[in-house]
C-alpha cells in the first residue's frame, strides 16, 4: 500500500511535466498570426531603455560668413563619405587634395551625384489646370566634361523654370478672358431682364387695370 501513493505522484508529476513541456512547445512553434490567449509576450529590457541617449556632444564653433556646406547627394558616397569622416592622416590628406568648391552649386535643383554627373531636378504641379511637371535628369562628366555638364545643368534647369513662369501667365491671360466673358454675359442677361420688366410694365399701362377708379 506504501508503493502505490509513491508511484501515483511520480506518475502525476511525470504528466504534468510532460504537459507544460507540450504546452512551451507549443507556444514556441505557434505561428506569429495566432493569438495566444493568456500567455504573457516575454519584453527583454535593454540596456539603454529609460535613459536619455544624446549625441556626441562638441564645442560649436560657427561657420564663415558665406559658407556653403557640401551638397548630401555628394556625401551620399560611401567612400567620400569615409574619407571626410575618418580622422586619419591619409583621409585628410586625401581630402586636401580634392577642389571641394567645384563641387558645389548654389542653383536651386541642380546638385553633383555620385553617378559622375550633375543631376536637374524640377518638380511643379498645378491642380486647378490639370498640368504636373517631373524632371529628373542628368548631365554626365563623361560625356560632356566637368565644366560643360554643370552649364548644361544650370541653363537647362532655368530653361525649365521660364518655361513654367511663361505657361502661368498664359493661365493667367486665360483667366482674365474667362472672367471678361463671364461678366459680359452676366451684363447681357440683366440688360434683358431689365428690357422684359419695362415692356411688361408699358403693356400693362395702357390696360384698363391701370386706370385709376371711378369716384
Amino acid at each position: 500500500f506504501s508503493v502505490a501513493p509513491k508511484a501515483t505522484l511520480s506518475c502525476l508529476r511525470t504528466v504534468e511535466s510532460t504537459s507544460i513541456h507540450s504546452g512551451l512547445c507549443g507556444l514556441a512553434s505557434a505561428p506569429g498570426g495566432t493569438r495566444n490567449f493568456g500567455v504573457k509576450r516575454v519584453t527583454q529590457r535593454r540596456r539603454s531603455r529609460g535613459r536619455i541617449i544624446q549625441a556626441k556632444q562638441t564645442h560649436y564653433e560657427p561657420k564663415p560668413d558665406g559658407y556653403q556646406p557640401l551638397p548630401l547627394s555628394l556625401m551620399a558616397s560611401g567612400p567620400i563619405r569615409r574619407v571626410l569622416k575618418t580622422e586619419s592622416t591619409e583621409a585628410r590628406r586625401l581630402a586636401g587634395a580634392v577642389d571641394w568648391e567645384r563641387y558645389k552649386c548654389d542653383v536651386r535643383g541642380v546638385r553633383w551625384h555620385p553617378v559622375g554627373g550633375w543631376r536637374v531636378q524640377f518638380d511643379r504641379r498645378n491642380y486647378e489646370n490639370n498640368l504636373f511637371v517631373k524632371c529628373d535628369c542628368y548631365f554626365r562628366v563623361q560625356i560632356y566634361g566637368f565644366d560643360r555638364a554643370k552649364e548644361l545643368a544650370i541653363g537647362y534647369r532655368k530653361r525649365l523654370e521660364a518655361e513654367w513662369e511663361e505657361q502661368e501667365k498664359i493661365w493667367l491671360r486665360l483667366d482674365a478672358q474667362r472672367e471678361a466673358k463671364r461678366l459680359e454675359k452676366r451684363l447681357t442677361r440683366e440688360r434683358e431682364k431689365l428690357a422684359d420688366d419695362y415692356d411688361d410694365g408699358s403693356e400693362a399701362g395702357w390696360e384698363l387695370g391701370a386706370l385709376p377708379p371711378p369716384r
